[in-house]
């Protein structure tokens, strides 16, 4: 399907829209379920953690029952998810999915000078951060247009909060690294976490 027509059929209008885009301002789970499935190429999202705790879904029992809510939806709209976690929600986000629906675990390094997170506990910086691959295998492979090999961790500093007004806000670089390795061109990009906007401005660049 082509963008035009899903957003035809989701039925709402958007927020925001162009020829390299649309964005719905909205709780994911009323639109997720409009997308016809598989119509996404692929699923790119960095969703609540779990783990600040400063809002509800960001306390770990509630982000435990609400994730399966979303996972289960998106691999219903796509063949392909990559999400940034926190490494302790791993074992609670594994149970959400088949062990077949794994595919690969990537690592973001952040090298010296990067905003870290959980120096008290045990006297360790947070320092790297997760990436998880679901989906079917033949799918990933037959995806990415990346002319080069190279390696599952990558260095990327932080982006300071008072930089974009995000907390949480991914490195431009990183997102359009992992959308080259693992998408081609004119592939639809689904983001339903969308924070700060870099997946957007990373899909409109590519």
């Amino acid at each position: 399907m082509t963008l035009d027509e899903i957003i035809e059929v989701i039925g709402v209008k958007p927020f925001y829209q162009e020829p390299a885009g649309v964005i719905y301002c909205a709780d994911c789970l009323d639109i997720l379920p409009r997308i016809p499935d598989k119509a996404i190429d692929l699923v790119l999202t960095d969703p609540p953690y779990g783990v600040r705790k400063t809002e509800e879904w960001d306390d770990e029992d509630h982000f435990c029952q609400f994730i399966a809510k979303w996972i289960n939806q998106l691999r219903n709209n796509s063949d392909r998810l990559i999400w940034f976690c926190a490494g302790k929600m791993i074992p609670y986000i594994l149970k959400t999915r088949p062990p077949s629906d794994f595919f690969r675990l990537l690592i973001w390094n952040k090298p010296a000078g990067s905003q870290y997170n959980g120096a008290s506990h045990n006297n360790l910086w947070y320092s790297m951060e997760p990436i998880l691959l679901f989906g079917d295998r033949e799918k990933w492979n037959e995806k990415g247009k990346a002319s080069k090999m190279s390696y599952s961790i990558f260095n990327a500093r932080t982006i300071a909060q008072n930089q974009m007004g995000h907390v949480t806000t991914k490195p431009l670089s990183l997102i359009k690294w992992l959308m080259e390795h693992h998408s081609n061109d004119s592939d639809i990009i689904l983001d339903p976490f969308l924070g700060s906007g870099t997946t957007a401005v990373a899909a409109k660049q590519l």
